[in-house]
This record gives C-alpha cells, structure tokens and sequence, in this order.
C-alpha cells in the first residue's frame, strides 16, 4: 500500500513544505529577507527540529510496536501520540522561546552583525517547523496502526492548509500577518492533524 504513487507524492509534499516558506518570502519580500528567514531557520534546528528528531527516534519503535487490532487498542495507540506530540510541543516552542531570548548575546561572536536582522525571525520559522514535526507524530500513528492509505488524504490536507494559510497571509496581509500566521501553525496543525488522523484510525478494520 505505502509505495508507489503514495511514496512518491507523499515525498513531493515533504519537499515542498521543507521549502514553502523560503520560497513564500523571496516571492511576497525579496531575496534579502529570505536570506534572513532562511539563516534564522537555521537557527531555530537547533530547538525544534534536534527535540524533534530525539523524540522520533526515542518513541517511535514504541509505536509501532503497540497493538492496533481492535479500536479500544487503536484508542490508546492515538492517546500516546497525543501525549507524545503535547510533550514536544511545550518542550520545542518552550526552547525557542528562550533561543531566541539568548541569541542577541551570539551577535559578532557566532553570528556576524550583518546578519541582525535575521533573529526576528527564529520563532516564525521554528514554530513552523515544530507544526511540520507534530504532524509527522500523527503521520507515524497512521502507519502503526496500517492505515497507510490514510496518509494520502491526512498529509495532502495538512500541507494544503499550511500553503494557502501562508501564500494567503503573505499575499494580502504583509509581512507581520505573515509572521502571526507561522506562530499559529503548530495550533492549526494540532487540531488538524490529530482530527484526521484519528478519524482515519478509528475506523473499523
């Protein structure tokens, strides 16, 4: 089931979110400014996307260990996930909060003063990242629990959401709707992601 066509779309979908922003900011700001967002995301690995990946790799043999064959079982399997994407989500947003309190300090010493104007945005972009993870939690939940076909429809919807929320914000409200628009992502994410997914689990065999 998880192969083919599915694989392949659901990897161009990747790659795009991977680059929507970058790609939002040259066409909507200029190529400065997403110079500055592209550093600043950057930056902002080193809180969400570095918890991120150690929380994949810690939880995730657990998952797809769990048993999923009657929906009381799936139900605990969803319950899991969403502790496990709770947890990530105040410990990553929590981190770049005060990364980005810390990182005037590395101004002339890790960072050259030209590249000030970056910082603004580490939260904008990490938090957007932290969105894309989350829904990578619910998206592993899926697949555990053999629901790949699910992954089309989930994956599609959440990255569509993100897009036009993005190009829309950007587009007719400017840089600091823009901006708002990225800090709400991981809310957006949590309610679509983990609505859908758990739609898509609970269904019967």
């Amino acid at each position: 089931i998880y192969n083919g066509p599915l694989f392949a779309g659901l990897a161009l979908v990747g790659w795009i979110m991977a680059g929507l922003n970058r790609w939002v900011v040259a066409a909507f700001f200029g190529t400065a400014t997403a110079g500055y967002f592209v550093l600043a995301g950057n930056i902002a690995l080193i809180a969400a996307g570095l918890l991120g990946s150690i929380f994949t790799q810690y939880f995730q043999p657990a998952l797809f260990a769990a048993p999923h064959h009657t929906t009381v079982e799936r139900r605990a399997l969803a319950q899991r996930v969403d502790r496990i994407a709770l947890g990530y989500n105040i410990l990553a947003l929590t981190g770049l909060a005060l990364l980005r309190l810390i990182t005037p300090w590395f101004i002339g010493g890790l960072i050259n003063e030209n590249y000030r104007a970056s910082l603004p945005y580490i939260m904008p972009a990490g938090f957007f990242l932290t969105a894309t993870l989350t829904h990578s939690f619910y998206h592993t939940m899926l697949v555990a629990g053999q629901r790949e076909k699910a992954c089309g429809p989930v994956d599609l919807s959440f990255a569509g959401l993100l897009t036009m929320g993005s190009v829309t914000t950007a587009a007719l409200g400017g840089e600091i709707w823009w901006q708002f628009w990225l800090l709400a992502a991981p809310l957006f994410s949590a309610i679509l992601s983990r609505s859908l997914a758990r739609f898509y689990l609970l269904q019967p065999t």
